[in-house]
Formats: C-alpha cells, structure tokens, sequence
C-alpha cells in the first residue's frame, strides 16, 4: 500500500515568493469557481503566467496541487486537536465534535469559502486528504496528547484502532456536510448524526 502524502516537488518550494504567490493565486481562483472534476490546468498556467512544463516541474499530478492547497487547512486542523484535547482534559468524542464544528465555521468566515467547500466535499479528496499516511499521522498526534491515559501495549492498540474509527467518521461528516450547495441549512442535521455516531462508538467502549 502506498503511504505516500502527496506534495509539490522541491522546486516549487525553492521558488521565489511571488512566483509562488502568483501560482497559489491561480489555482485558488480556478478552485473558487470550478468542481474537482472541471478544474483546468490550461487556465490555472495561463493566470500564473508559467508553462506546462514548469507546471509539472512543480507538481507532479493535479494530486499534488490539491494536496498542497489542503495543507494549510490540515496544519490548522492538526494544531486544533491538540487544543481540543487539553481543553475538555483528553475527551476524544467532545473534541471530535467541537473539532467538527470549527471546521464548519472556519469554511463559512473564510474569504475562500467556494474553494474549502469543494475540497471538502469531494470524496477523491476525501480519499487524498484522510489517505493511510494522513491518519497515521493523526492517530500519532492524537496518541501523544493522551499517552499518559494509555498503559499497555493492548490498550495502546485499542486506542489507536479508535482513533482511526473516529477519524473516518468524522472525514465522512465533513463531505457529507459540504455536499449540499446550501451547507449552512443541512449543518445541525449533519451535526445531529454525527453526534448520534459518537454515541454509539462511545458506548460501545464503556462497554
């Protein structure tokens, strides 16, 4: 299995500050206004002012770009859990779902909603974002928050197991979540499920 997390290559990032400005700019404004699945790169070359080839000299597929623009996102998200969890003392399932309701504010205040909105919302980034090494990386920084809470080797593999389960659920909200055009409408019945879910994984291991 692949456990790769797709990223720009080394020389977009040894690129000048402008340059990279002007190509991030490019791509946020062809993702404000396009699906995943109509999203061109012709344009996206065209408004940075680069060519094809240096396009891919910088990104090795349209992955890469995607994964690149959802980083920013993901490093907000991966210093909120660790926030979440000293705030309610190690609670998983309060964290998780205050976590949830962060990201739903934060799409809605940002000035690139229609872009958030559809990287959210798509499966295939779903599938990208949450991939084996992302989780991996979750499940990491969530196990170090709470190692103290964990003291055996089984334990320690239960929890990481639930760690996973919860991530997954969680991913799955999300997409459900954004998929409507009117998100801010579905939002609290979206919330309502996912809270039920909780429950129920949470029952499931008091028991």
């Amino acid at each position: 299995i692949e456990r790769r997390v797709h990223m720009p290559t080394s020389t977009f990032y040894n690129l000048s500050k402008e340059k990279k400005e002007r190509i991030i700019e490019a791509i946020q404004t062809e993702l404000e206004s396009n699906d995943i699945s109509t999203l061109s790169i012709n344009k996206i070359i065209k408004r940075a002012g680069i060519s094809r080839g240096s396009f891919y000299q910088y990104f090795q597929d349209k992955k890469d770009m995607l994964q690149y623009m959802m980083e920013e996102f993901f490093h907000k998200m991966t210093i909120l859990t660790g926030e979440k969890l000293q705030k309610n003392h190690g609670d998983l399932f309060q964290s998780f779902e205050e976590i949830v309701y962060d990201i739903h504010e934060y799409v809605l205040h940002t000035d690139l909603k229609e872009m958030h909105c559809r990287l959210l919302s798509d499966r295939r980034i779903h599938e990208l974002f949450f991939s084996i090494a992302r989780k991996e990386k979750l499940t990491a920084i969530f196990y170090k928050e709470m190692e103290s809470l964990v003291k055996d080797e089984i334990k320690r593999d239960d929890f990481l197991l639930l760690l996973e389960l919860l991530i997954d659920v969680t991913a799955s909200t999300v997409v459900e979540m954004f998929q409507e055009e009117n998100y801010e409408r579905v939002f609290e019945q979206e919330m309502g499920k996912y809270h039920n879910k909780l429950m129920i994984i949470k029952r499931g291991c008091l028991s």
